[in-house]
């Protein structure tokens, strides 16, 4: 049981750092042909519009796949043909993603679990 909570823990966090790339990238309208939670053989997929999503076997990570990420490309939606300044800041959105979500668990834990105080 407690591998599975691992596992479903460490997929909401490899979702949410996924997430901060995703939505990064589709405000500066670059081309996104997968979001992929998970490594390996696919497990399930769903088209819509250019995007996959998809859900892999491995529970070792995710990514998004961008047209001109690897290599260039003639699109001018292709991340390879961004400025510096959005490539940079579709990159950083993921690890920022990290930091908020960071910051709203511990919230929610001191909102729910309080905060230990001595009373005299």
């Amino acid at each position: 049981m407690k591998i599975i909570i691992a596992l479903l823990v460490f997929g909401i966090v490899i979702a949410i750092h996924e997430l901060g790339h995703f939505s990064v990238a589709k405000w500066n309208k670059v081309t996104i042909h997968e979001f992929s939670i998970g490594m390996g053989p696919l497990l399930y997929k769903k088209m819509k519009a250019e995007t996959q999503y998809s859900l892999r076997a491995i529970p070792m990570g995710g990514y998004v796949s961008m047209e001109g990420e690897d290599e260039a490309s003639e699109d001018p939606n292709a991340f390879s043909n961004k400025t510096p300044l959005q490539r940079m800041a579709i990159i950083f959105a993921g690890p920022f993603m990290n930091f908020v979500l960071t910051i709203v668990i511990t919230f929610l834990l001191f909102l729910f679990m309080g905060i230990p105080v001595n009373v005299a």
